[in-house]
């Protein structure tokens, strides 16, 4: 990749560039023995799950939002160098929250029909396995099971829904953190608040595009997954500044 990016400097006359890619194609690894040895500048963002480490360690604290949606944070131990831009989108948060518990809802309305099933007069289902089998279907169908606590029997079924791990889950609604290499002195997170909003719009992004060369790194996975890249790089040009 490195090679490939000096490339690209020397044709274009490019002199200072940042790699704009998600979170499956700038990985730890490549990262760590990619861009950083040839002195790259990046921009990325953290899965859920790292979030949440970031949350358990205590890098990352709620009462953060409770009165702006963005802060810049550090972990040392976890990202040493690299700038944690965390932000908070609030129609996000509400549309995650309406969409989990639509799969929620239709999950227990399928289960239901798997404990009527064990319990009618005429050729209930019967059999551990075959119960479970039922069940497992039904769990897996809209990626929910996580959240449910399930009883199976010879001759019985019963569900939950197990609230804790709902909870764990809908804390992180609408939280992304933004990781990069880009120096504070060129980029302020807090003082470009407002360029996403701008960027979106198409009125910042000639200004800072200007200043900072952007590489989007696409996979070949169709116009859909295209576009996602595009708007994220669209987002980011709007508040890295140099």
């Amino acid at each position: 990749m490195a090679s490939q990016v000096e490339k690209l400097a020397a044709r274009f006359l490019l002199s200072r560039i940042v790699l704009v890619g998600d979170r499956g194609l700038l990985t730890d690894a490549r990262v760590r023995e990619a861009l950083s040895p040839a002195g790259l500048r990046w921009v990325t963002a953290l899965r859920v799950p790292k979030i949440r480490k970031l949350l358990e360690g205590g890098d990352l604290q709620l009462s953060l939002f409770d009165k702006r949606d963005l802060a810049e944070i550090s972990a040392p131990e976890l990202y040493p160098g690299d700038r944690l831009i965390v932000c908070r989108n609030p129609l996000l948060a509400a549309e995650r929250a309406r969409k989990r518990e639509a799969l929620l809802a239709a999950t227990e309305a399928k289960l239901d029909l798997v404990v009527r099933a064990t319990t009618r007069g005429n050729r209930p289902l019967r059999g551990e396995k075959n119960i479970a089998v039922r069940a497992d279907r039904v769990l897996c169908a809209h990626k929910v099971g996580k959240h449910f606590t399930t009883t199976t029997t010879d001759n019985g079924f019963s569900w939950e829904r197990d609230e804790e791990k709902i909870a764990a889950e809908a804390a992180l609604d609408g939280i992304y953190v933004i990781r990069t290499n880009v120096p504070a002195t060129r980029s302020s997170g807090p003082k470009t608040r407002s360029g996403p909003k701008r960027a979106s719009a198409g009125s910042s992004v000639p200004s800072a595009a200007s200043r900072l060369n952007f590489i989007v790194l696409c996979p070949a996975r169709g116009p859909r997954r295209r576009l996602d890249f595009v708007e994220f790089a669209t987002s980011a040009a709007g508040w890295l500044r140099c």
